[in-house]
């Protein structure tokens, strides 16, 4: 009776045994899931924001390689991140200042370890997990996300507004560009002429540029003269893209303006007379064409002026004296030389004499050379 009872605590022993064996050779089960990462606003701290699950009954020591990739474009990030990995959950982000990163270029190291930015494009980030020491009863596992990365509304067009109609053939195109780093970017400016039908999209895409230049430091431009003209009744479409290097960071929503022909054609710059301003007790609009003439009766030894600019809103553009000689002065007051002024806007000069007296007059500025 003992030896039968010995006999079966034994065997129940060693299946014991082997049952705990069993289970902890069994193959050690993780997953990855990226679902929690938006691929198109990847930074330092969003690329760790995921979890790694482990159905393993003991700590296993694992390491994560994490992939950048760039459609249509050499740009790429890399990394690994050793860890032991807890039965259950892991959070990564616990984990990751271990990472050892690797760029496909100086300035993408720069972009994203300086700024936390990557650049712009359409990108695929995959994540892989694998054994450190090679563990046999380890299968590795993989997830991967996609998603376009780009800036919206950090660069902003300015002037001239959308859809403006403009006489100028010249115009000066500006632009803002809202990165906290933005005196290390150079822009890129593209002007392409619109065709029937065709939104300012399409045409940017579509179309090839009347004048297109990169490398561009400032934030705005006159049309230069080495482009296209631009012409009489053609509406453009235009827009800016910013670059850190040679990375693009993203561009500007495309505007469109129009070039009309000016209705004040019919003026002479010959028939514009010298305007007595003191003779006027009224607000009377004139026109300066490149100039502003006044004609002034001056009664004393020394003399001076005071004029100052305002826009039409009444923002003070420009404070200027002006010394005058004892009797009549003809003074054709240049405006070509500031750029406060532009073609067909109404201004206004606040003229201010010695004696304490001030006249307002209106005035229309005309650049002669839209009217020959």
């Amino acid at each position: 009776m003992n030896k039968v009872y010995t006999l079966r605590f034994l065997f129940h022993f060693i299946l014991l045994q082997l049952f705990t064996v069993a289970g902890y050779s069994q193959p050690a089960n993780f997953s990855v899931s990226l679902a929690t990462v938006d691929a198109g606003m990847l930074n330092k701290k969003s690329l760790f924001d995921f979890q790694v699950t482990s159905t393993s009954a003991t700590v296993k020591n694992v390491m994560l390689k994490g992939t950048v990739k760039y459609r249509n474009q050499p740009y790429k990030v890399a990394y690994t991140l050793k860890f032991l990995a807890q039965p259950g959950v892991n959070n990564i982000a616990e984990y990751a200042h271990r990472a050892v990163f690797e760029y496909s270029s100086s300035s993408v190291k720069e972009l994203f370890e300086l700024f936390d930015r990557l650049p712009e494009g359409t990108l695929q980030y995959c994540v892989t997990l694998g054994s450190v020491d090679g563990e046999s009863t380890f299968a590795g596992v993989e997830d991967c996300t996609f998603g376009k990365h780009e800036d919206l509304f950090l660069i902003n067009l300015i002037d001239p507004e959308n859809k403006a109609e403009l006489y100028e053939l010249n115009p000066m195109l500006s632009w803002v560009a809202n990165y906290p780093f933005a005196s290390s970017l150079a822009y890129k400016i593209k002007v392409v002429e619109m065709k029937q039908d065709q939104n300012v999209i399409n045409a940017i895409k579509r179309n090839n540029p009347v004048y297109e230049e990169k490398g561009l430091m400032q934030l705005s431009i006159n049309y230069p003269i080495y482009a296209k003209p631009l012409q009489v009744g053609s509406t453009y479409a235009w827009t800016v893209d910013a670059y850190y290097k040679d990375l693009l960071l993203g561009g500007a929503e495309p505007w469109q303006f129009t070039i009309i022909e000016d209705s004040i054609l019919a003026i002479n710059p010959q028939d514009i007379s010298f305007y007595e301003f003191e003779k006027h007790q009224a607000e009377t609009q004139i026109y300066a064409v490149d100039s502003l003439k006044l004609k002034y009766e001056s009664f004393h030894e020394q003399d001076t002026i005071q004029i100052e600019y305002l826009s039409a809103e009444g923002k003070s553009l420009l404070k200027m004296p002006y010394p005058c000689m004892p009797g009549t002065n003809m003074m054709a007051l240049d405006l070509r030389a500031s750029d406060k002024f532009k073609h067909a806007k109404v201004y206004r000069a606040i003229i201010r004499l010695a004696n304490g007296k001030t006249f307002t007059v209106p005035f229309k500025f005309i650049k002669s050379e839209f009217i020959k």
